[in-house]
């Protein structure tokens, strides 16, 4: 019996079964949760995203990882809730541990 995937990573590998496709598409969820915090928006479009990284990747290969991101998880369109998360998680791990301890101070 197997484990339910827990982190990203997993969760694309059950997806795809390969590690290689699950790397390029981690990089991706990663880009894009970049480029929503660069651009500092909620949500971007694949227009945007493309003006986004179009200084180190060209319009056809960010085409070739949205069709590996598609392939993977065919009900969405972008990685957009996957780098939602994964920013929203982050802000979550970085309150908690900015949290002050007042119980210390009683």
């Amino acid at each position: 019996m197997s484990r339910k995937p827990k982190t990203l990573m997993e969760v694309i590998y059950a997806s795809t079964g390969s590690l290689r496709r699950s790397g390029r598409i981690f990089a991706l969820v990663i880009c894009w949760a970049e480029a929503l915090e660069q651009t500092g928006q909620q949500e971007i479009n694949i227009e945007q995203y493309i003006a986004w990284a179009e200084p180190e990747w060209s319009r056809r290969t960010v085409e070739r990882q949205l069709h590996d991101f598609r392939e993977a998880f065919p009900g969405l369109r972008t990685p957009q809730p996957f780098a939602k998360r994964m920013l929203d998680h982050r802000a979550d791990a970085q309150a908690q541990m900015f949290a002050p301890d007042y119980a210390a101070v009683a």
